[in-house]
């Protein structure tokens, strides 16, 4: 399948012996793909093999079921024995669940076989590595399907299923397995059908949540991390909103604890002793009430905070114009009063739940949140986000270096030949050349005898981006970075989409290129990774269908009329405003 990585035969092979030879021969027995004589190359506790060998009688019993519907108690059991194990046997588990119950043995590998055969350019190590890869993503996962489903219907069941995927995705990068890959598209799958839109409600997050949620929120906000307290409480303060996705299934830190044997099963937020703003009792009222979820006995008000926890949040900044530095929306305090605003700048979106990999949830979120906003804020009618520029100096880089030895091979042969030298596309213009060498004379890279492509690589793969102080250089810089830019965003594809994360995101949601921002990002993160460019993406709601179609029919992604001027090198530094 496109797109699949190549899997290691050995490796597979190798991993699928670690299994305890009794699970391969109970195995056989329902599936005719255990192997009685395998032997086991990692030394199990008893304890270990036997939470392995009940685990595989609750997955039995969900094969030779005749009823709909498991006992609650049969769940339980699968749930409690898997969360006994340690992160190697959970491995084991899991691959176990992959290999001998994941695929329907009704369907035919001769016939995967014979079809991938057919192509006679292909060596024979690929067709079977092609063939397995195919075999478990395209046949029926019937018998984990089924235990899947079961699961989701207890109320403990979503999250522990987010738990589960988290563990296959550890598992498939230590170990790159086809059944694995097959195990984690059957999550994948089963997520994507039960967290639409329209089973999650968004909620403002505010300073007097409980101390479990404003935890996590640190803990996951890794764009624009949250230093301490002062940090948060100006991020959920006035001129400043943070919104999340809640899901009824997906409880917080402190009720997942009150279930046995849970609290050491799900991620904790890697701050444990980072001090919060609310104390843990008097929960918020607003969030989602999920009572009936609570086991009997759990239902005394002292011991349950009434809420859930996000599976993705949002923060954004509201203004009377568009921004275009993160440090003032971080640390300044707001422009106007939070009435007056009429701009909602997002500047970050977050997911809590590493098993939420790869399903985009986001995108609706931002929507959402722009009806809500609508809706208590009439005045607010301009929604844009503040985004990094993820790879740009990771991509302009090896351009340069490119060009320099292009550029050295044609003046050897132009020498050689007398003639004119044929042109490669210039990363820079002749001006920005002169400009720039002119300029960097304060430094030891600059001078005559370096030229302007050599002088722009030193500079931003300098450790202590030096440049970034000296405002002569950054005005030699500004002009061809913000044109290298735009052509980044806009100009460089893969399959069709844009290379740029974010840009592909924002786009397929419906969002133009509004604007460019130099130095609209001034850490050393940021100077590092993308020269401290930052970008404005524009929701316009009502050409919003109608660009998401158009990058999806064409390829064709929506810019502002600035945005064009970059792209034609039309627009040099003297010209450009903030």
């Amino acid at each position: 399948m496109q797109g699949a990585k190549k899997i290691d035969p050995e490796v597979d092979r190798l991993f699928t012996q670690q299994m305890p030879p009794t699970c391969a021969c109970k195995a056989s027995r329902i599936l005719p793909c255990g192997d009685p004589t395998v032997e086991t190359s990692l030394p199990l506790s008893d304890s270990t093999r036997r939470i392995l060998e009940k685990m595989q009688d609750v997955i039995g019993d969900v094969i030779q079921m005749k009823m709909n519907q498991l006992p609650d108690l049969t769940l339980a059991t699968f749930r409690e024995e898997y969360l006994k194990l340690d992160s190697e046997s959970r491995q084991m588990a899991l691959l176990l669940l992959a290999t001998q119950f994941g695929v329907n043995a009704g369907v035919s590998l001769e016939n995967l076989v014979t079809s991938h055969s057919e192509d006679k350019c292909d060596a024979l190590e690929n067709v079977r590595c092609r063939t397995e890869h195919d075999f478990f993503l395209c046949t029926p996962c019937l018998f984990t399907a089924r235990l899947f489903e079961q699961i989701n219907g207890e109320p403990w069941g979503l999250k522990f299923l987010l738990q589960l995927r988290t563990d296959v995705i550890a598992a498939i990068k230590e170990k790159n397995l086809s059944a694995l890959h097959a195990l984690d598209a059957e999550l994948k799958g089963m997520f994507e059908r039960l967290l639409v839109p329209a089973c999650l409600q968004v909620k403002q997050i505010t300073w007097e949540n409980s101390a479990p949620l404003l935890e996590m929120i640190v803990a996951k906000e890794i764009l624009h991390s949250i230093r301490n307290m002062d940090d948060l409480k100006r991020r959920l303060s006035a001129g400043r909103r943070c919104y999340g996705y809640f899901h009824p299934a997906v409880p917080g830190p402190l009720y997942w604890n009150l279930i046995p044997g849970m609290s050491k099963s799900v991620e904790a937020p890697a701050h444990t002793s980072w001090p919060c703003a609310a104390p843990y009792t008097a929960p918020p009222l607003y969030l989602l009430d999920t009572h009936s979820l609570l086991p009997a006995g759990l239902l005394e008000e002292q011991a349950y905070p009434r809420g859930c926890e996000p599976v993705t949040f949002c923060e954004l900044a509201l203004s009377n114009k568009l921004e275009g530095s993160i440090q003032s929306i971080l640390y300044d305090e707001p422009p106007i009063a939070e009435e007056a605003a009429t701009t909602a700048i997002f500047y970050a979106i977050a997911h809590t739940q590493t098993g939420l990999a790869g399903i985009e949830i986001g995108d609706s979120l931002i929507k959402t949140v722009i009806r809500v906003l609508r809706q208590d804020n009439p005045r607010i009618q301009t929604f844009c986000t503040l985004s990094p520029v993820l790879g740009f100096s990771q991509w302009l880089l090896p351009e340069l270096e490119s060009q320099i030895r292009f550029a050295q091979v044609d003046s050897e042969s132009s020498r050689e030949s007398d003639g004119v030298p044929a042109s490669k596309e210039n990363l820079l213009l002749p001006e920005e050349q002169d400009i720039l060498v002119k300029a960097c004379s304060e430094f030891s890279i600059g001078g005559e005898s370096r030229s302007g492509l050599q002088i722009m690589r030193e500079l931003l793969s300098s450790p202590g981006h030096e440049w970034a102080k000296s405002a002569n250089v950054a005005v030699a810089l500004r002009a061809p970075l913000m044109r290298l830019c735009a052509r980044y965003l806009i100009l460089e594809k893969k399959d069709g989409r844009a290379l740029e994360f974010i840009t592909n995101f924002h786009v397929l949601n419906g969002a133009s290129v509004e604007r460019l921002n130099w130095m609209g990002d001034t850490s050393h993160k940021a100077l590092e990774q993308s020269a401290g460019m930052m970008v404005n993406y524009m929701y316009r709601l009502e050409n919003l269908d109608t660009n998401t179609q158009l990058y999806l029919n064409k390829g064709i992604i929506s810019v502002s009329p600035a945005i064009e001027e970059y792209l034609h090198g039309l627009v040099y530094s003297e010209k450009q405003e903030m």
